[in-house]
């Protein structure tokens, strides 16, 4: 079956909206089972672009190893601070740890929910101002090839 992506876009579009079942058929003029499968197809596509790093966050995982190897050529052993990092990104100073909370830090608690979340698990934010590259962050950086 060749996919018309357009079409899946629409569908899962749709589906979103609450459209479902023979509606979603009539409304994208295929077989009810055919739409149901576009719908499908359609939000899994979503859901893989979805996972792309933005500009600001392939930015901010720059400074932040970039902020690492100055630190540590300095004989410094801390982690970076959030301010210093946004300074080299050129940015505001709460810039850097409003990026990473967004979608790429490790793990953080959230009150609305009573729980603790997760993201991507690039970048762990400490309370304190500090912040510094996980493992699989570090990983992320020498794979774009950052971090002499």
């Amino acid at each position: 079956m060749n996919i018309d992506f357009a079409l899946a876009q629409k569908a899962a579009s749709l589906a979103r909206k609450g459209v479902t079942g023979k509606d979603l058929g009539v409304k994208l003029g295929v077989k009810t089972m055919e739409a149901n499968t576009l719908a499908a197809i359609g939000a899994k596509e979503e859901a893989r672009h979805s996972h792309r790093l933005t500009v600001p966050e392939i930015e901010l995982l720059n400074a932040l190893a970039a902020e690492h190897a100055y630190l540590l050529r300095a004989g410094e052993t801390r982690g970076p601070k959030s301010k210093d990092v946004a300074w080299r990104a050129r940015r505001s100073d709460g810039w850097a740890a409003a990026t990473a909370q967004k979608r790429i830090f490790d793990e953080r608690p959230d009150e609305t929910q009573k729980r603790t979340v997760r993201g991507m698990g690039f970048v762990h934010v400490a309370g304190n101002g500090y912040m510094w590259l996980t493992p699989a962050g570090w990983a992320l950086i020498h794979f774009m090839g950052g971090a002499e």
